[in-house]
């Protein structure tokens, strides 16, 4: 079940924000699954909010910056985000694509500890391999 559907703090902070709260997206699957950051980028380029604010763990906060990442490299099918891959580069490092700005930003409030406060780049599960 959604964080938002089980505590208050997400209603209070979309009564506070009234008529300008876009929407509220609750669909955010474990680990990042490729196709609810796809379902995400499609509500965000339809409602084109100013702003996404995200309030829970890694996966909400993860979902949003491979949203934004969905966005700028013009992601729109599972298979698409195959074209950005974080990889091996040999000597145990990765590379990593550089990042392009984002066209809105992302506010987080974590509610858990966990690795994805340590980084600016998002990253979704492929649930087919």
């Amino acid at each position: 079940m959604a964080l938002s559907l089980k505590i208050d703090v997400i209603a209070e902070v979309r009564d506070a924000l009234g008529e300008r709260c876009a929407g509220l997206f609750a669909k955010c699957a474990e680990h990042v699954a490729r196709e609810s950051v796809l379902v995400l980028s499609a509500e965000v380029r339809r409602q084109q909010p100013h702003l996404i604010v995200t309030i829970g763990g890694g996966t909400t906060i993860n979902t949003v910056r491979a949203m934004l990442m969905a966005l700028v490299e013009e992601i729109h099918r599972v298979k698409d985000f195959d074209r950005v891959p974080i990889r091996g580069g040999g000597d145990d490092k990765l590379v990593v694509p550089v990042d392009n700005a984002p066209p809105l930003r992302q506010i987080s409030v974590p509610t858990t500890l966990s690795g994805v406060g340590f980084s600016s780049r998002g990253v979704a599960t492929d649930r087919t391999r």
